[in-house]
């Protein structure tokens, strides 16, 4: 009902899960808590003659009563309908933006080069860049095991280690990689928290919630800071 243009809202789902670890070993350690965690997403679908476009939004929440239905829909309809009328640009040199979403899959695609894992199996794009500048100095990223909201917080690791704040990259200077417990010891760096275990699988290192610092200007003032400027909401055809 958001505009005439909205033809179809094809896909949408809610869901939600429950989740209890509970770690038990021979030394004496007992650890446990407990997570719940409910989404809902659209995806709407704006036509204007033989022009289309698609777009979708997904809400995650750990409380159900914070889900906006409303507001998720018309999420996706804005989105979709700012896909009307596109145009391939120029060859030339923009600025571009990424939005935050497309910033999320970016950072998905590289989240395994951040361990310390990477780094010994020789497959870490940061090879040469622990404890150098090599991103800009308005670029600083944290593995947040805090978060309130997020389904991917945790106290403790999938050793029963205490959770700790990593700074992964502070200022531009790619500062510490993700360790567990052997990895810390093997390539003698300071222990994360950061192991990842299930009941059959091998002990591995993950991140919990990479949190990019937040920037002092807003989309608004970026997006029109230019008289053109590429903005990049989704990616396609990556392993994100």
């Amino acid at each position: 009902d958001m505009d005439s243009r909205i033809t179809s809202v094809p896909y949408n789902a809610y869901g939600d899960m429950s989740f209890h670890r509970h770690i038990v070993n021979t030394k004496g350690l007992s650890k446990s808590y407990r997570l719940n965690n409910c989404y809902a997403y659209a995806y709407a679908l704006a036509q204007s003659g033989n022009d289309s476009g698609m777009a979708h939004y997904t809400s995650v929440r750990r409380d159900f009563n914070s889900l906006r239905a409303k507001d998720i829909g018309e999420k996706a309809g804005r989105d979709a309908l700012k896909k009307l009328g596109g145009k391939k640009p120029q060859s030339g040199e923009y600025p571009v933006v990424f939005s935050g979403e497309a910033v999320q899959s970016l950072l998905g695609f590289v989240t395994a080069s951040f361990t310390a894992k990477s780094l010994d199996d020789k497959t870490c794009l940061f090879e040469k860049d622990l404890g150098q500048k090599s991103f800009s100095e308005l670029f600083s990223l944290t593995d947040d095991p805090f978060v309130e909201h997020s389904s991917y917080s945790r106290p403790f690791d999938g050793e029963g280690v205490d959770s700790k704040k990593t700074k992964l990259i502070h200022k531009g200077e790619l500062s510490s990689l993700l360790t567990n417990s052997v990895y810390a010891d093997k390539l003698n760096m300071p222990h994360t928290a950061s192991a990842a275990r299930g009941p059959q699988s091998e002990l591995g290192i993950s991140s919990s919630n990479l949190v990019v610092a937040a920037g002092d200007q807003s989309l608004e003032k970026l997006l029109s800071k230019y008289s053109k400027v590429i903005y990049i909401t989704d990616l396609k055809g990556h392993a994100g």
